[in-house]
Formats: structure tokens, C-alpha cells, sequence
């Protein structure tokens, strides 16, 4: 969530050839990472008899947010004139999941925050 901040904070910085591919350098780790460690984090937390359906949804909020996103920050920049308060906004938005996601119970532990570096 870090690097997808990080790419959404630098984007409006990208002036030219070699900020463009430092900010595609950084979109592509957040991505690739985010690959990664989709399947294992799902397999660990809710096992792999429903992997599939949990991944069905998850595929489902990324393709409508891949379709919503263009259409919001194209307004952003309507309204602001640029894409650096659009980009800065959106760039909130891995944040937020990233505090929501420490603060929220680990599931099946009734409750209980997971300590970091604890095994199941």
C-alpha cells in the first residue's frame, strides 16, 4: 500500500522520459507486491476451501475500480485544472486501508488483534 501511495504521490511530479519511468518503476513494484502477497495473505487467513469466491470478489472490486478510476481523476482534473490535487486524493486511499487493515481484528481470532510476527 506504501509503493501505491508512493506512485499516486509522485505522479504529479512526472514531467518528462525519466520521472515517467521512475513513477512506472514504482506503479509496477506496488502492483507486482500486491500480486504477490494476494494469494498467500488469503490462503493464511481464510484457507483455501473459499479462495476462490473470496478471490471472485476481489477481482470484481478491482476490475470496477479499474472502470471508475479513469472517470474520477478525469473529473478531478476538470475540476482542479491539473491531476495533482486528484492524484494526492486518491493517493489517501492506500493509506487508509493500510491504518484500517492494522486496526481491524486478524480474522477467525474472535476479536484479538494479531501481534505482528506471531504464527497461527
Amino acid at each position: 500500500m506504501a509503493l501505491l501511495a508512493a506512485a499516486l504521490g509522485f505522479l504529479q511530479v512526472v514531467n518528462g522520459l525519466p520521472t515517467a519511468l521512475i513513477y512506472g518503476l514504482i506503479l509496477g513494484a506496488a502492483s507486482g507486491s500486491i500480486r504477490a502477497i494476494e494469494p498467500i495473505a488469503l490462503s493464511h487467513y481464510f484457507g483455501t476451501e473459499n479462495i476462490g469466491g473470496i478471490r471472485g470478489i476481489i477481482t470484481a472490486i478491482n476490475v470496477g475500480s479499474t472502470a471508475l478510476g479513469p472517470i474520477l481523476f478525469s473529473l478531478g482534473r476538470d475540476l482542479t485544472g491539473n491531476y495533482s490535487v486528484p492524484s494526492l486524493i486518491f493517493a489517501l486511499l492506500p493509506v487508509s486501508v493500510a491504518v484500517f487493515a492494522l486496526l481491524c481484528p486478524a480474522p477467525g481470532r474472535k476479536g484479538k488483534l494479531m501481534a505482528r510476527g506471531a504464527s497461527r
